[in-house]
């Protein structure tokens, strides 16, 4: 999907225990909402967060795609700790030059190496493929990889790699690990396919859900072989798609189902990986965005592999939203925030990444960011980026107020305690933690419509917290 504007927010709720909607007036007259944290019930493991890209887009006109500054930003302010980055092939047969090759790449590569390691940030690099590169691929449906028949746009509009070059695919993509392994950084993990569904005018694919599978069994011996620690993760389609309600002529879990069937490619896969582009709305139990991320993580919930949301965007940089360049209704930061919130709490999702991490041209829906220029979303993401850091756990966190929403975390090597609070009510709430283990006051960050723009440090007592009107808090408690 990518490079277009897409309306892409979820929602938000607490886990088992909430209050009915139904309950609502009952609740409203209680003096405090009361969030408890059950640090016995643990949940998944955090990854990391982050985005795609460089300061400007691979495909814009920008020559330096990265300075110190910026890099410093994004480690250092935000909390990166996860940076997705496409594996671009080569020019394509018509003598059509792509947007970027390893040459553009590598600086960009190497100043966030150095900035994290200045910093002492694990930061973990996955890589996704638009395409292979156009000698390998066949012209493909939905139904069928047509053997022997090129794909006619080479890179671009679809196609999948031909069942008879998927060993040179591996060998290819081996050659891309090593590239980073030669400027002293271990990807991290690899999907060999953006969006399989979809045929694009940009580099792009289009594979059958067996045909996907397939590639990923005949791929990942030789890739293990060569880096035997890098987690292949896919399908990278649509959470709309591989959760929702489908023809009846496909599985009920699109690529996934494939997947779940497939033990040879299970074995190769490190992590479900899907994108969330699903729109707004205030995440109750019964909402559509509980019940996708849900029936998802349930679907895969057996095999023990993390769930990764690798891409999205759609959100304008206004508090509550509003209308983008092309005069469009879309969503906006507290919606952001709410979709992380329900990925997080619902899809036990152990990854969260935004599409375009910086563009220079302007403060896109795509874009979290202006260069270093930042807006009110970046500060959305960042109650999460920066607070909730790798190794992170997830605790029971249940709230008795349906407009009251809090996710708990627990890091067990740095000695923290992090829980994102949000008011998702137009008055302010009072709020109790109810948590063991940490002290009657920590440290509070919070940011609102009417709030400087910013994270400033405050400090609050658990059990009278005040949250202002439609706002996020994000309380911590240790260094």
């Amino acid at each position: 999907m990518d490079r277009r504007a897409f309306s892409g927010s979820l929602g938000l709720l607490a886990l088992g225990g909430l209050a009915e909607v139904g309950a609502a007036p009952l609740v409203a007259a209680r003096a405090a909402a009361t969030v408890r944290v059950d640090r016995g019930v643990k949940y998944q493991t955090i990854e990391g967060f982050g985005f795609f890209g460089a300061r400007d887009s691979w495909w814009g006109a920008a020559q330096d795609l990265v300075d110190p500054a910026w890099a410093r930003l994004v480690i250092d302010d935000l909390g990166l700790t996860m940076w997705r980055n496409e594996y671009y092939p080569p020019g394509d047969v018509g003598g059509e030059e792509g947007d970027a090759d390893w040459l553009k790449q590598r600086p960009v590569v190497e100043a966030l190496r150095d900035r994290a390691a200045a910093s002492g940030v694990p930061l973990k690099v996955v890589l996704s493929v638009w395409s292979p590169p156009a000698s390998m691929k066949c012209a493909s449906d939905r139904d069928t990889i047509h053997e022997g028949r090129p794909n006619p746009r080479g890179t671009k509009d679809g196609g999948a790699v031909c069942p008879s070059r998927r060993q040179r695919f591996a060998e290819w993509l081996i050659d891309g690990l090593q590239l980073y392994a030669l400027s002293k950084v271990q990807v991290y993990a690899l999907s060999f396919q953006n969006e399989p569904l979809f045929r694009q005018s940009y580099n792009s694919g289009r594979y059958p859900q067996a045909a996907y599978a397939d590639t990923l069994a005949a791929i990942g011996p030789a890739i293990h072989a060569r880096f035997p620690d890098v987690k292949l993760f896919g399908p990278e389609a649509l959470l709309d798609t591989e959760a929702g309600k489908n023809d009846t002529d496909f599985d009920p879990y699109w690529y996934t189902g494939h997947l779940l069937k497939h033990s040879r490619a299970l074995r190769q896969l490190g992590a479900f990986a899907v994108h969330a582009y699903t729109p707004s709305m205030l995440p109750t139990a019964a909402s559509r965005a509980a019940r996708l991320w849900s029936h998802y993580h349930a679907a895969i919930a057996a095999r023990g592999l993390p769930l990764w949301m690798t891409e999205t965007s759609g959100y304008v940089d206004a508090w509550e939203g509003g209308k983008n360049a092309k005069g469009q209704e879309r969503p906006g930061a507290f919606d952001l925030a709410q979709a992380i919130f329900a990925a997080l709490y619902y899809g036990k999702v152990s990854a969260w990444l935004w599409w375009q991490g910086s563009e220079l041209d302007g403060m896109t829906e795509s874009s979290l960011m202006q260069g270093t220029v930042v807006g009110k979303r970046y500060y959305a993401s960042k109650h999460f980026y920066r607070f909730i850091r790798p190794g992170a756990r997830m605790v029971r966190c249940t709230s008795d107020d349906p407009k009251l929403f809090g996710v708990a975390f627990v890091h067990e090597q740095l000695r923290t305690f992090v829980s994102v609070l949000i008011n998702a009510d137009p008055s302010e709430k009072k709020v109790r933690l109810v948590v063991d283990g940490v002290p009657a006051e920590l440290d509070a960050y919070v940011t609102s419509a009417s709030t400087p723009i910013g994270l400033q440090r405050s400090r609050v007592q658990r059990d009278a917290v005040r949250m202002p009107p439609r706002s996020i808090m994000t309380v911590v408690s240790g260094s």
